[in-house]
């Protein structure tokens, strides 16, 4: 009698006995590989290499402290990543000595080289020559869920790791740089808008760095990971280096930092709202913790401003970007409002696809009808 594709999954091709060694060989073989793609992957040694600390000799006591102290523990992303590549070693090596009956059950690499195995078994005879049509793989849901699930996490952490050491350059950069005397109105708020700016993108970063890294059972395992073509280039093109090709077509005309109107108060006010909607923005993702991560589904999350509205990180955002760009709008720029509306609609088109995919939960079903708005409370 035939098995179906659910009868037939990986599970039943495993040996209980030896399953702690082969979830072991299969995790070091796997997080090897990945590490020889990123020391060896002219991009991604662009986005994680290079020293990133430094200090300068007008920096105060605690700044050089500081610096030292990350320049000795993770000299750049790369030392940083070498780090976490040996923890992994270590810990695995660990476990299978200290505890091999926690791991009688397939583990997430040894599920990714038996559905790899499967997708090549099922295409021999394309890959020999012999047959010029693919055959398509026949995979189960949890199959294809565990192969997405390192695609995503092997292109948004080491970018997403990169991007925390920039924003940790950024703030010391900011918070050595000395303040303009009061008179200096401009200098002033342009010193304390950037320092609090990328301090509120660090902690955005960070807590989606820990997201990719960690995968906690019963808090942020991951149900689900988007399954549809469209939905990963929505998601991809707002980040490197799909960004840059975008760019291309449509370069950006949104400043980080603007003057309005060359008023001080003009300038507070925009500053301020940019700040509080940025402010949100973190919130957003805090709330999101262990289960923050693009194109996944880690559990519904109903907490802080997602009891609100359902897309709460992508209007502000979006608002800010807005507000930063309407000196040059309201000045008669059709590039900066080209712009502003063409990433308005990724950012609506990523909410779409996303729920599209959450859709799928009757968990996020339950939510939606508790949280009715997607952007704006009792209008959208």
């Amino acid at each position: 009698m035939k098995k179906s594709s659910q009868e037939s999954s990986v599970v039943e091709d495993t040996n209980p006995k030896n399953m702690p060694v082969r979830n072991f060989i299969a995790g070091i073989s796997l997080y090897s590989l990945g590490y020889a793609a990123l020391v060896t992957s002219p991009y991604l040694q662009k986005m994680i290499g290079g020293p990133v600390f430094g200090y300068s000799d007008q920096s105060d006591s605690f700044h050089r402290f500081l610096t030292q102290i990350f320049d000795l523990t993770l000299r750049s992303p790369a030392v940083g990543l070498r780090a976490i590549y040996v923890f992994y070693v270590v810990r695995m090596v660990i476990e299978l000595f200290v505890s091999p009956y926690a791991h009688m059950q397939p583990e997430r690499p040894y599920r990714f080289w038996m559905s790899l195995g499967k997708i090549i078994k099922n295409n021999a005879r394309f890959l020999r020559g012999t047959s010029g049509v693919p055959e398509k793989p026949s995979l189960t849901k949890d199959e294809l869920v565990n192969m997405l699930y390192f695609l995503l996490k092997f292109f948004y952490f080491p970018m997403m790791f990169g991007v925390l050491f920039a924003n940790v350059n950024n703030v010391i950069n900011y918070f050595q740089s000395p303040m303009p005397e009061p008179d200096n109105w401009k200098g002033v708020q342009q010193i304390l808008y950037l320092r609090t700016l990328n301090s509120l993108f660090f902690v955005d970063v960070a807590v989606f760095v820990f997201g990719y890294l960690f995968e906690i059972p019963g808090k942020s395992k991951i149900r689900s990971v988007e399954h549809t073509a469209f939905g990963w280039m929505v998601a991809l093109m707002c980040y490197p280096p799909f960004n840059g090709v975008v760019a291309g077509f449509m370069p950006s005309q949104i400043p980080d930092f603007t003057f309005f109107f060359d008023n001080q108060v003009l300038t507070g006010i925009g500053l301020s709202t940019c700040i509080l909607l940025y402010v949100i923005y973190v919130w957003a993702s805090v709330a999101l913790g262990f289960k923050a991560s693009n194109l996944t589904n880690r559990g519904i999350v109903a907490r802080g401003p997602y009891a609100i509205v359902r897309h709460p990180a992508y209007i502000t955002k979006n608002a800010a970007w807005l507000i930063m760009a309407l000196p040059m709008i309201l000045t008669g720029s059709l590039a900066a409002l080209f712009t502003i509306l063409f990433w308005n609609f990724v950012y609506f088109l990523r909410a779409m696809t996303e729920e599209r995919h959450l859709l799928e939960d009757p968990d996020y079903v339950e939510y939606c009808k508790k949280v009715r708005y997607r952007f704006i409370p009792g209008v959208y």
